[in-house]
């Protein structure tokens, strides 16, 4: 991290005002006139330096080349090298190129920008090589000063002014990413963008162009031919090397969105991926509907992407999803339209479409239309998650965590129905704490509250997930079990009884209450919601019998 800062300039009212600067953002600087001053100083502190600055010249009188060879070559600096130039011309590159150099900045610099680049430098050399890049300009001197704050900011990188070499390149080093730019001598840049896109080596790569003026023509041109981002070089600007690492970091960033692409246009399928990857989205892409309804039944899915080129596969599978999706999963789909594609698209909205994106688009469409219906995703699945608990808290024992009476009339309803149409059998169990209003008396409330908790859960660790526990009244419970036998009814009704067995409170007095429950059960045979709590009543009355 960061740190300790030198700084060697021969104004020292300059290094005292970067001084103070700096040390606004936790920034240490220690500051020299003379090389004779910094070597003293180095010869002590250099393992401690972090980051060093140093502005057009010394009072010896080096320039900016020559003052970072001395610190590189006879005073043993490793640290990444800033300098300030008021002008950056071919010549002072080429000589920065063997002096060690990292980057030139104007020496005019705004704090916010320093500390930004400051920040940058820490990025980029606290982990490996972050990426390789292409560089491909006709320009020699814009071309060699992205190459010089390339390979300065730590990435591995090429350069060439001719395209077709810059095609070979590709095919032989495969860089991470290529910078192309819309003026090139021997080829034009969508010819160069086509041939790589058509490559099966370097069809992959990521194509960003570089230019002066962006319009909507030329944008528009350039994704037709695969290029996917675009960088605008303004006058003296030094943004190239974030520009980078941005791209570079957003793209390879741990994902915590993702994205379904069922299309079999690679072109289509790079441009779409490198879009949404810059805006946090992991993209798994697919021709295959078997692959991509994997993907979707194991929930890696937040939002489906679909060309429509590929609709005589995708478009029975996408309509299969449409009515089967469930409100609180609900995935959204975005049909890719391309100008003859009308009447399947028309189609797909009106079956299971929620959006299209006619092609060719623009990334920020795109990113615009699939972050609202991300919003509207996150906004669908609130209301579906507040309507569920809502309608929880509303079948639901407060104390208990048990379903309610309210509930067990409707549950019993339904068992009963299933019974009358599909012969679905069925048991039911009461399960009564004995002696309640007594424990009351003697331990209170509180005491009380607690027995019907435990109660409650006992019953969910002995019994089966489907089988749904109700508290019926003050002192006991009801349990609904579907195909259980009687005589594994009544295996059922001893375990619980086993399970609170030794259950003892003790009184002030140093007395001890043993808490006994009554079971009741019965197996449906045709009777009515009252019948059943009837019987089931008389059981535990029969039970209590037998106890006294």
């Amino acid at each position: 991290m960061i740190k300790n800062i030198l700084c060697i300039h021969e104004n020292e009212y300059f290094v005292k005002a970067l001084s103070n600067i700096l040390l606004r953002h936790d920034l240490f600087v220690s500051g020299f006139d003379t090389l004779k001053e910094t070597r003293d100083f180095l010869s002590e502190y250099r393992e401690s330096i972090d980051l060093v600055i140093i502005g057009d010249s010394v009072k010896e009188g080096d320039d900016p080349p020559s003052i970072a060879q001395t610190l590189r070559k006879e005073m043993g600096v490793t640290a990444p090298i800033i300098a300030l130039a008021p002008e950056i011309k071919r010549d002072l590159l080429r000589k920065a190129k063997e002096s060690g150099i990292n980057i030139f900045l104007p020496e005019k610099i705004k704090e916010a920008d320093l500390i930004r680049y400051i920040k940058l430098f820490d990025l980029l050399w606290s982990e490996p090589k972050p990426a390789s890049v292409l560089l491909i300009d006709e320009n020699p001197l814009r071309r060699e000063r992205h190459y010089f704050e390339l390979t300065g900011g730590n990435f591995t990188a090429w350069e060439t002014g001719e395209g077709r070499k810059g095609v070979m390149i590709a095919e032989s080093e495969r860089p991470d990413y290529i910078v192309l730019s819309d003026s090139l001598a021997d080829k034009d840049c969508f010819e160069i963008s086509r041939a790589l896109k058509s490559n099966r080596i370097t069809s992959h790569i990521p194509l960003i162009l570089l230019t002066r003026t962006l319009s909507a023509e030329l944008k528009r041109k350039s994704l037709m031919a695969g290029i996917v981002d675009f960088y605008v070089e303004e006058e003296k600007s030094s943004a190239f090397l974030w520009f980078i690492t941005d791209v570079v970091h957003k793209t390879t960033e741990k994902k915590y969105k993702s994205a379904l692409h069922f299309s079999n246009f690679p072109i289509m399928v790079h441009t779409v991926d490198y879009i949404l990857s810059k805006e946090g989205y992991r993209v798994y892409d697919t021709s295959q509907c078997t692959e991509a309804e994997n993907y979707i039944n194991e929930g890696k899915i937040d939002i489906i992407l679909c060309d429509i080129g590929t609709s005589p596969k995708s478009f029975p599978m996408l309509e299969r999803y449409a009515m089967t999706r469930e409100k609180g999963q609900w995935i959204p789909i975005v049909l890719l339209a391309g100008p003859g594609d009308m009447e399947e698209l028309l189609h797909g909205l009106t079956v299971f479409a929620d959006d299209f994106i006619k092609t060719p688009f623009f990334p920020e469409e795109m990113i615009k239309r699939v972050n609202n219906l991300m919003k509207l995703k996150e906004t669908r699945e609130y209301i579906f998650n507040q309507s569920r608990n809502l309608k929880m808290l509303s079948i639901t024992d407060y104390l208990t965590g048990a379903y309610n009476r309210n509930y067990l009339t409707a549950t019993l309803e339904s068992f009963i129905s299933r019974y009358k149409r599909k012969k679905r059998m069925f048991s039911a169990l009461m399960i009564q704490v004995e002696d309640f209003q007594k424990i009351i008396e003697l331990f209170g409330a509180l005491t009380g509250d607690e027995i019907l908790r435990k109660t409650a859960d006992i019953l969910e660790q002995t019994l089966r997930p489907t089988d749904m526990i109700f508290r019926f009244g003050d002192d006991n419970f009801i349990v609904l079990l579907e195909d259980t036998p009687e005589d594994h009814l009544r295996i059922v009704a001893q375990r619980i009884l086993d399970k609170f067995e030794n259950t003892m409170l003790s009184e002030e007095s140093g007395n001890y209450h043993r808490v006994n429950l009554l079971v009741g059960a019965l197996s449906y045979s045709g009777e009515t919601q009252d019948e059943i709590l009837e019987k089931l009543d008389q059981e535990i009355k029969k039970m209590k019998k037998a106890y006294e």
